[in-house]
Formats: C-alpha cells, sequence, structure tokens
C-alpha cells in the first residue's frame, strides 16, 4: 500500500466494511486458482511433449514461471490488505511480495520483448537466424531476463518496510509500503519514473518496431507475389522464352521459399505473441498510470483515484492468469494439449 493512502486510512480512522473487502479477496481467489492450474500446465505440456519444445514456448515457459512465482508467493498475502485492518505477516512477507511483484512484471515484459525479437527473426532471417540461434543463445537471453529482474526486485525489497501508524480512533496498525520515508519523496519519484521506462515503455517500444518491421516485410512480399502473378499473365498472353520461363520459376520459387515463414513450422504465430503483449499492456497500463499520479502529482488522494488503484491492482494480478486462457483460445495444438490434460479429451 502507498504511504498517501495509509495516511488517509490513519485519518479516517480506519478500516471499514467496503464492497472491495469482499470482492476483491474472491476476485484473488479467482485469480489464484486460474494461475495456478493454467501456468502449471503449460509447463507440464512443454516438459510432457516433445513437438512443444521449441524456442518461441521456452519464452513461454518463463513467462509461466514468473506468473507462477507471484501467484503463489504474492497473491495470498496481497487480498488481506482488503480484509484486515493491518498488515500481519511481518517484514520480511512484506519484503518478499514488494520483490516478486517487480520480478514477475520485469520477467514478463522483458520476456515478451525477446520473444518478438525471436519472431521478426525467424520471420525474416529464417536460415540465419536459425543458424546463429543456438540454445546457448537462448539460454543465455532468458538469463539476462532473470538478471535484470532480480536486480530490480531487490532494488524494490530493500525500500519495502513496514510503518506503524495510530488511527484517530487511537488503533495502531501496521502497513507493508513500497518506499522508506527516511529515503525522501525524490527517490520514490525517480524509482517510479525509471521502472515504467525500463520496465514497460522502452521494451513496448522495442516490440512496437519489431512488429511494424515484420508487417512491412510480408507486405513487401505479398507485393512481390503479385507482381510475380502480374508476370505470369504477361508471359502467357506474349508467349515466354525458355530462359523467361526459367526466370519466373526461379522468381516463384524464391518467392514461396520466403514465404513459408519458419514461424509456421514452429507453430506459434507472431500474431499470437502480439495478443499476449497487448494483454500485458492492459492489465499493467492502469498501475503505471496510478503509480506516476501518485507519486509525481500532488493532487490529494480521492474517490475517483480510490476505484482506479483497486482496477490497476486487480489487473496486475490478472496478467498472471490470461497468457494460458490466451493460447488455448488462439492457438489450436496448446488447444489440444490443455484439452487433453485438464478435461482427459484425446486427440
Amino acid at each position: 500500500m502507498e504511504n498517501r493512502s495509509a495516511m488517509n486510512i490513519t485519518t479516517l480512522g480506519g478500516y471499514q466494511l467496503t464492497p472491495e473487502s469482499v470482492t476483491v479477496p474472491i476476485l484473488f481467489l479467482i485469480i489464484f486458482i486460474l494461475g495456478l492450474i493454467g501456468n502449471a500446465t503449460l509447463l507440464y505440456i512443454v516438459v510432457r511433449h516433445q513437438d512443444m519444445r521449441n524456442t518461441p514456448n521456452w519464452y513461454l515457459v518463463n513467462l509461466a514461471i514468473g506468473d507462477l512465482l507471484l501467484i503463489c508467493t504474492y497473491v495470498p498475502f496481497a487480498a488481506t490488505i482488503y480484509t484486515v485492518h493491518s498488515w500481519p505477516f511481518g517484514e520480511s512477507i512484506c519484503k518478499l511480495g514488494n520483490f516478486m511483484r517487480v520480478l514477475s512484471v520485469s520477467v514478463s515484459v522483458l520476456t515478451l520483448a525477446w520473444l518478438s525479437e525471436e519472431r521478426y527473426a525467424t520471420a525474416v532471417q529464417s536460415n540465419t537466424y536459425k543458424i546463429i540461434n543456438s540454445t546457448k543463445m537462448t539460454i543465455g537471453k532468458i538469463l539476462s531476463v532473470w538478471l535484470i529482474a532480480v536486480i530490480f526486485g531487490i532494488l524494490n525489497a530493500i525500500s519495502a518496510n513496514i510503518q506503524d501508524y495510530t488511527t484517530n480512533d487511537g488503533v495502531n496498525v501496521s502497513f507493508c509500503l513500497p518506499f522508506q520515508d527516511s529515503w525522501g519523496e525524490g527517490y520514490a519519484s525517480a524509482y517510479t519514473i525509471v521502472s515504467f521506462l525500463i520496465l514497460f515503455a522502452l521494451p513496448l517500444i522495442v516490440i512496437a518496431l519489431f512488429y511494424i518491421r515484420l508487417a512491412y516485410f510480408i507486405a513487401t512480399k505479398y507485393k512481390r507475389t503479385l507482381d510475380i502473378q502480374e508476370l505470369q499473365g504477361q508471359y502467357m498472353d506474349i508467349g515466354s522464352s525458355d530462359e523467361a520461363e526459367h526466370k519466373l520459376k526461379h522468381d516463384e520459387h524464391t518467392t514461396n521459399e520466403n514465404q513459408r515463414f519458419a514461424f509456421v513450422e514452429e507453430g506459434t504465430s507472431p500474431w499470437l505473441i502480439l495478443c499476449l503483449v497487448i494483454l500485458f499492456v492492459m492489465c499493467w497500463l492502469p498501475r503505471h498510470i496510478y503509480l506516476l499520479w501518485f507519486y509525481l502529482d500532488p493532487s490529494p488522494y480521492n474517490i475517483y483515484w480510490h476505484g482506479f488503484k483497486i482496477a490497476g491492482f486487480c489487473l496486475m494480478f490478472l496478467n498472471s492468469c490470461v497468457n494460458p486462457c490466451a493460447l488455448c483460445l488462439l492457438d489450436s495444438r496448446w488447444r489440444k494439449y490443455f484439452k487433453q490434460h485438464l478435461c482427459c479429451i484425446r486427440g
């Protein structure tokens, strides 16, 4: 919980029973169950089925591991924020929860960035990329994700702390806060801006550039196909020499080979990955907007921002269970295996 809202609670005289006291814990329970089952099943599918062990799916495994860590180590404790008067779990759990929250978002956005790069390179530079993109390189990229995530997580864990307040009714309450008051408002503001840039804005800009270039590549190949079809019509109208026919067949063969993208062979469309990116943005953008307002705008905390904070808080955790659902809905191979293992449906 943030410092300003905590102070407002003490001024008002502590917690009162509100609609979110019931609805938020129930929603968190649903997120916990769906996220645990969905992500664990995703991991099992990749480990169990050899045809699902490919480079893009290892990145999806990385996403699932990050989501599982958040779901298992923070969601159960975060739900109590809306049900009890005071943080009951002590400083260690407070630091662990803040560490895992930042770790999860870092793993998610950085993995999506590497995954977008991999899908783009596989499509545009299929043969060359397969040669240079070894297993060691994939492992190195994944390790770089965790290194950056752990660094930001540790910074957040160090600053997280328990602060005690006394309400107007004389009740002592404790809050798990992300920043220490003694560090000053400058640190909280700087950390919020840096984390927004490195763990949200910049990776999304990189992802957008990859997809813009991919769209341009596909459009160029499509135009080339139309040009070849036009040449075919011209040759059929005027007759063609053996040399012209040979050139036409060579160009058509080259185009067909270039259009036979490797991501189709591996079964993970870049547009499916784009859907995961969009879901990530939808789930995390409200939270970032709230934090930027909270630490950079001096305007008072009010009922509007209170509701916005709760919505962003819930969406943030919802992101940890949406990826398996999206894969099941949008990809036939994933859907087949999810049905097989969750519903005992063969075939």
